[in-house]
C-alpha cells in the first residue's frame, strides 16, 4: 500500500508520459477499512461489537417506514401500530393484517388486534369497499376490474360480492361502460369505425368491463352514419 504523496507523484509521472488511466491506478488507501469506532478512537476498551438497535424497513406497498416489532407478543405494541396505520386512512382488514404481520407480530396477536378493531368499529371492510367501488367507477371500471382492485387491497370477500352486487343491481357498471363509450368516442372522432370500435373494445376489455355491458354501448355510439 502506498502513500497519498507517493500515489499523486505516481499519476503526475504517468500523465506527463501519455495520460495513463487514473481509474484503474491502485487507490492511494485500502477501501475495505471502516473508520474505528468512537470507543476505540478515545482509547476506550471496546469488545468489537456495536449495540443493535431495530432498523427502519419499508413496506412493500411503498415508502411507509416502519420499525419491526420487538417484542412479537406484545398485543399492546400491536394495537397501538394498527391505530397508527388507521391514523394515516382507512384499511380493509386484510391490508391491515399484511401490514402487522410485516412488522413481525405474532399471527394470533395480529388476529386479537384485528378482532378488537371490528367490534369497536375501527375496521369495516364495507365501509372502505364502497369507498373503492367509487373510486374505480370514477375510473369507468367495469364489475371484473373493480373486483380485482378490491380483492388486492384486502377487502373481504363477503363485503365484495355484497359491494358489487349492489352496484351491478343500482346499473352503475352499464353506466360506466356508457362514460368509457362517450370517452372514446371523443377522442376518436373523424377516424374510421372499425378503428373507433377496436379502441373502445380494448379500452372496455382494460378497464375489466363485461361484453353485455360493452355491445349496447358500441351499438350505438360506433354505429355507422
Amino acid at each position: 500500500m502506498i502513500s497519498v504523496e507517493e500515489f499523486l507523484q505516481q499519476q503526475q509521472a504517468q500523465s506527463a508520459n501519455g495520460g495513463a488511466d487514473i481509474t484503474s491506478a491502485e487507490p492511494p488507501f485500502d477501501t475495505d477499512m471502516q473508520e474505528p469506532h468512537a470507543d476505540q478512537r478515545f482509547g476506550a476498551r471496546h469488545s468489537g461489537k456495536r449495540k443493535s438497535y431495530p432498523r427502519k424497513r419499508r413496506s412493500r406497498h411503498g415508502g411507509f417506514a416502519f420499525v419491526p416489532a420487538q417484542d412479537a407478543q406484545d398485543q399492546q405494541a400491536c394495537m397501538e401500530a394498527a391505530l397508527r396505520l388507521l391514523d394515516s386512512c382507512s384499511r380493509s382488514t386484510g391490508m391491515m393484517r399484511e401490514r402487522l404481520t410485516e412488522r413481525g407480530f405474532d399471527e394470533q396477536i395480529v388476529t386479537n388486534v384485528i378482532n378488537r378493531l371490528i367490534e369497536i368499529q375501527y375496521l369495516d371492510d364495507a365501509s372502505v369497499a364502497q369507498s373503492l367501488l367509487r373510486t374505480c367507477l370514477a375510473k369507468h371500471m367495469g364489475e371484473r376490474g373493480a373486483r380485482q382492485t378490491l380483492q388486492r387491497k384486502g377487502v373481504d370477500r363477503s363485503a365484495i360480492d355484497q359491494v358489487l352486487q349492489q352496484a351491478r343491481e343500482d346499473g352503475a357498471f352499464a353506466q360506466s361502460a356508457w362514460e368509457l363509450g362517450e370517452q372514446v368516442a371523443r377522442k376518436t372522432e373523424g377516424l374510421e369505425r372499425q378503428t373507433r370500435l377496436r379502441r373502445f373494445w380494448s379500452a372496455g376489455a382494460r378497464k375489466g368491463h363485461s361484453g353485455a355491458d360493452l355491445r349496447p354501448v358500441a351499438d350505438e355510439l360506433f354505429r355507422d352514419k
